[in-house]
C-alpha cells in the first residue's frame, strides 16, 4: 500500500502527508475514530476486523463485484480470531523526534541478527514479530520517500511564495523523520508523519519531543 499509492499537496497545506492513505475515512466525513478504508483493517481494540460498513461501501461504488465481497466478508468471518485488550497506541514520537528512523532501524536489525544468529532456540514469535516488523520499515520508508517526491514535484509546479514553503517542508521532511530533528519545522513534520502512519488515532502528548526544538527555535 505504502509503496504505490499517491501523496496528495493540497494547496494551502504545510503538513505533508496530509492523509493516512488516499480516501480513508476520517472523524469528519464518517464519525470513525481512526483512518479507515478497508474491508479487512486494523483496529486498535479488536485486532484484525471487518468492517460491514466499509463493505457497504464497496458494494454500492462496485455493484459488479458485490457476489466476490459477499463471498470475501463471509470467508473473513470465519477465519478471524475474537480479539480484545489495549485500546489505542501512541507512537514513540520522542525517539522519532530525538534519535530519528535510522537509528531505530538499526536497533530492530541487530535485535533480528539476534534471534536469527539463535537458529532452533529462538523463540519462533519473536522471529515472526521482528521480521514483521522488519517487513513494516520497508513500507515506511517507501511512504516518506513518495511523501518527499509529491512535495518536491508540487513546489516545482508552484510559484512565489507557495514555491519557497513547498521547497521547505521539502528539506526538512527529508532530514528530520531519518535523522535527529534540527529545527522546530522538522520535528513537526516527523511527528505528523507518525500520526499519519498510526491512522490519525492518537498522538498523545507532542510537547516533550519537541520542546528542545522549540527552545532552540525560540532563541534565535
Amino acid at each position: 500500500m505504502y509503496e504505490n499509492f499517491d501523496v496528495a499537496v493540497p494547496d494551502g497545506r504545510l503538513l505533508i502527508p496530509c492523509e493516512p492513505m488516499p480516501g480513508a475515512w476520517s472523524r469528519e466525513s464518517h464519525q470513525v475514530w481512526h483512518a479507515a478504508r478497508f474491508i479487512l483493517g486494523f483496529n486498535h481494540n479488536s485486532g484484525l476486523s471487518v468492517s460491514p460498513d466499509i463493505a457497504r461501501d464497496v458494494r454500492a461504488r462496485f455493484p459488479e463485484h458485490r457476489a466476490f465481497v459477499d463471498a470475501l466478508v463471509e470467508d473473513l468471518g470465519r477465519r478471524l480470531p475474537c480479539f480484545g485488550g489495549y485500546t489505542h497506541s501512541n507512537p514513540d514520537i520522542r525517539r522519532v523526534v530525538g534519535e530519528g528512523f535510522d537509528a531505530m532501524e538499526a536497533e530492530l536489525d541487530g535485535q533480528l541478527a539476534l534471534v536469527r544468529a539463535a537458529g532452533g532456540a529462538a523463540d519462533a514469535r519473536e522471529v515472526n514479530l521482528l521480521e514483521a516488523l522488519k517487513d513494516y520499515t520497508i513500507g515506511v520508508r517507501a511512504f516518506h520517500r513518495r511523501a518527499g517526491e509529491a512535495v518536491a514535484s508540487a513546489a516545482a509546479r508552484a510559484t512565489g511564495e507557495r514555491q519557497l514553503e513547498l521547497r521547505l517542508v521539502g528539506r526538512s521532511l527529508r532530514h528530520g523523520f531519518l535523522q535527529p530533528a534540527q529545527s522546530f519545522i522538522e520535528g513537526l513534520l516527523a511527528v505528523n508523519l507518525c500520526w499519519m502512519l498510526d491512522g490519525c488515532d492518537s498522538l498523545g502528548r507532542t510537547d516533550p519531543a519537541r520542546a528542545r526544538l522549540l527552545a532552540r527555535a525560540s532563541c534565535r
